[in-house]
């Protein structure tokens, strides 16, 4: 009976380990279901992450493109400024005489750069925009970035013409453009735009201003040329004074002795007579001597286009076949080739020719306008050097041999040559 009892007791036992195993296995079903779920969120979830990490990384990447663009291109204008613009022939954009019509053209393109601003058209903002829900402060900040954008534009503009010169004009025509660019690339999210034709009058600045500070210094060059030639004039008009004073008190001085002399004649003997005779020939032969200068001297100053033209060289300084054609209305050309041999050349010049001529202004610019293809400098038609021969110098000898005060065919160049002499000793 106890076995029975403990049998049915197993029994019952073994039936709920059935019922359980079979439950067990029932919903096991769903739960490896909802697992599955729960790791394929997980892993989605890391994916995700994954990509957001990838877009930033992406992101980050097209950034450093665009800022090495930014620099590649600041990198060429650099160049272009450096190597390129040196070897450019400039070519004028205007054509006014003076640097005061370049300095009214100058205001006037300020001015009008101010009325855009005033007038709110020099940059552009999108209409009705809004700011959390607000109208006013989204044209507020509209127009605090318009005017931002006016102010950085003005200020890389503002340090762009200031630097200009031959050198860099087209790069910083370039990089107004790129700052114009680059403003607008920004700020296009908001819709905020410089408009074209600001740009214009930035642009036209730029070059009214360079070629307003070139015309203000040819101006400042013929300036100092009049003022050397007024020098030269008045130190020569200076000189032949002194010169002519000194004459005419040389002739009240001889004629007082001639005076004496024929004075004297009326009572001399004979021999007294002959004496005096001769030294009354004397001194009128001095006083006609004197006149001949006195003469010269009023001649001279009744010409204001009498002169020298000279024509001189420094191989130290410029090598061979360098010679600067030149005029003086000195009395004395030499004065003057010492002048130009002054603290600005390393060596002295030496002087080839001097050929006077009433009219010496014209000689010096028709031999200029002969030479003008040789000029050494051919932008700057004031500078007076050439690269001519000897031999074409001998040609000018030649043509006017008749006016050539002197003529020295082989330079000295005495300290250029004892220069290179030293130069070669041995330490």
């Amino acid at each position: 009976m106890e076995l029975k009892e403990n049998l049915g007791l197993i029994l019952i036992i073994i039936g709920l380990l059935i019922c359980m195993t079979m439950y067990l296995a029932w919903i096991g079903v769903p739960i490896a279901a909802i697992g599955t779920y729960m790791l394929y969120k997980k892993v989605s979830k890391q994916e995700e992450r994954v990509a957001e990490e990838l877009q930033t990384k992406k992101d980050e990447i097209n950034g450093l493109d665009k800022e090495l663009e930014q620099l590649k291109a600041d990198l060429a204008l650099a160049r272009e400024e450096e190597d390129i613009q040196t070897y450019g022939l400039y070519e004028p954009h205007y054509d006014f005489e003076t640097a005061t019509a370049y300095k009214e053209r100058l205001d006037e393109i300020r001015r009008r750069q101010k009325q855009l601003v005033k007038d709110k058209k020099a940059a552009w903002g999108k209409p009705n925009m809004t700011l959390n829900g607000d109208a006013r402060k989204g044209q507020a900040m509209i127009n605090d970035n318009i005017k931002q954008i006016i102010r950085t534009f003005n200020t890389e503009c503002d340090v762009t013409i200031r630097k200009v010169k031959h050198s860099n004009i087209e790069a910083s025509e370039k990089r107004i453009r790129k700052s114009y660019e680059t403003l607008n690339r920004l700020n296009e999210r908001l819709g905020v735009r410089i408009q074209p034709e600001y740009l214009n009058l930035k642009i036209e600045e730029l070059y009214l201003a360079y070629e307003y500070e070139v015309k203000k210094q040819e101006e400042k060059e013929l300036l100092a040329e009049a003022r050397e030639r007024e020098r030269e004039e008045r130190k020569l008009r200076q000189k032949l004074e002194k010169e002519k004073n000194k004459f005419n008190r040389e002739n009240d001085r001889i004629t007082k002795e001639l005076d004496d002399a024929e004075a004297k004649l009326q009572s001399a003997d004979d021999d007294e007579k002959a004496k005096l005779e001769a030294q009354i020939a004397e001194l009128k032969a001095a006083l006609e001597k004197n006149n001949e200068e006195i003469e010269k001297i009023d001649k001279w100053e009744e010409t204001p286009g009498a002169g020298y033209v000279y024509i001189i060289s420094n191989i130290g300084s410029f090598g061979e076949d360098v010679f600067k054609i030149g005029v003086t209305r000195r009395d004395d050309p030499e004065e003057r080739i010492k002048e130009l041999s002054n603290a600005s050349v390393p060596f002295k010049y030496d002087s080839h020719v001097f050929i006077f001529s009433e009219d010496a202004y014209n000689l010096e610019s028709s031999l200029h306008e002969r030479f003008d293809k040789k000029r050494v400098n051919k932008i700057n038609r004031r500078k007076e050097f050439f690269n001519i021969s000897i031999d074409d110098v001998k040609e000018i000898v030649e043509e006017n041999k008749a006016s050539v005060h002197s003529f020295v065919e082989e330079p000295e160049a005495e300290e250029y040559y004892d220069s290179l002499k030293i130069a070669e000793l041995p330490e």
